[in-house]
């Protein structure tokens, strides 16, 4: 005898990089769990890999992860979120420094209450993965994947050091007329 299968709700959504439909289901108890045992540990590598898991146990169909440009997971995990815990959720905004306070922190935040559901990823209808250096010589990019944010030694870098290992992992391609 087979173990039985869970009947669960199946959604779709596009992909907001490729344009490609993905199906996916809520996450259960088991899901919630691991995303509560990694936010518990604070280390931001453990909520990487919690979420890259939540991702792969949920989505339905061939869809790598890694590969997934970082603004696409972060759509996916908020649909996944939204049928799963619920569409809208509350927020408090941090206090500020303000003039009435003389430079001081406000004592009072806005709480904002925004629909997951209603969330998108907007594209600059010019934008466009190739530099051209000059007239011979350009670089195809490709967006930063979940992972740059999981890199060994990424926490003792600068800022200066981060953002060139960003862009240094982010190069597809040098290409010239003649050759890539």
């Amino acid at each position: 005898m087979g173990l039985p299968k869970l009947n669960s709700t199946i959604h779709e959504t596009i992909l907001p990089s490729t344009e490609q439909v993905v199906k996916y289901r809520p996450f259960l108890v088991k899901e919630e769990k691991i995303l509560l045992t990694a936010m518990e540990s604070e280390d931001e590598k453990s909520i990487v890999v919690a979420v890259k898991q939540i991702l792969k146990n949920c989505i339905q169909g061939d869809l790598n992860i890694d590969e997934l440009p970082t603004f696409d997971v972060e759509f996916m995990f908020l649909r996944l979120r939204a049928k799963s815990v619920g569409e809208k959720i509350t927020v408090g905004l941090k206090p500020f420094p303000c003039d009435q306070n003389e430079g001081e922190l406000c004592k009072f935040s806005t709480e904002v209450e925004i629909n997951l559901e209603e969330v998108q990823v907007v594209k600059n209808e010019k934008h466009s993965s190739k530099i051209m250096i000059n007239d011979d010589v350009g670089i195809k990019l490709k967006y930063p994947d979940i992972n740059v944010l999981k890199r060994e030694g990424i926490e003792k870098q600068t800022e200066m050091e981060l953002g060139m290992s960003v862009i240094k992992n982010c190069i597809d391609m040098i290409f010239t007329k003649e050759e890539t």
